[in-house]
């Protein structure tokens, strides 16, 4: 795999297809998700892939998602049919393998979980979820505690972006997406309870 040309390719694609400011944001994910994989010892080609195609679904998550989803055997829950908008990392992590033919499942699985997490997330899963929230082009309450953790303790900082998901979707009187809960909970059950 030519790292350079696919984040070539994968640029254009994105600056083609979102906004400015998601193209902003896919830019400044990918170089925190290289500057995580630096720090911890993993893949640093693959945070960079990852981190620069996570949200390449956005601008599809509105055009039949759920459909799309349902025809490759990805059971779409209830939630997921009322706010399609979750989708977009399933679906971005389609648009990786068919339109630029990465099959890496550990690029596919970042990508397609970075909204929600997962159980059982890998290394690279943990990067790009943590780095969709700390990239230089956020600013929120939250994000200096989220990204002073992000370089100590990444099971921590994965609680700590839980917590903030949990507390900015409860505030909207939106569900809880339970893929989220789950992982928190393993983190903390593995923790002994207490990841703070």
């Amino acid at each position: 795999m030519d790292k350079t040309i696919k984040v070539v390719d994968i640029e254009a694609f994105i600056r083609k297809n979102l906004n400015p400011e998601r193209y902003r944001h896919s830019v400044g994910v990918m170089e925190t998700a290289e500057k995580l994989a630096k720090h911890y010892g993993e893949d640093v080609e693959k945070a960079a892939l990852a981190g620069i195609l996570h949200d390449c679904g956005k601008n599809c998550a509105g055009k039949d998602p759920v459909n799309r989803l349902l025809a490759i055997g990805y059971p779409v829950s209830e939630m997921e049919r009322l706010d399609p908008e979750l989708l977009h990392g399933h679906i971005g992590a389609l648009i990786a393998s068919e339109i630029f033919d990465i099959q890496d499942e550990g690029i596919l699985s970042a990508v397609s979980w970075h909204t929600t997490g997962k159980l059982g997330m890998s290394p690279l899963d943990k990067i790009i979820y943590i780095a969709d929230y700390i990239e230089p082009n956020r600013d929120f309450e939250w994000v200096h505690p989220i990204r002073s953790a992000a370089y100590e303790d990444m099971d921590k900082c994965l609680v700590m972006c839980a917590d903030c998901t949990l507390t900015f979707v409860m505030k909207k009187g939106k569900p809880i997406h339970p893929a989220t809960v789950a992982m928190r909970n393993e983190i903390l059950l593995q923790a002994g309870g207490t990841k703070r």
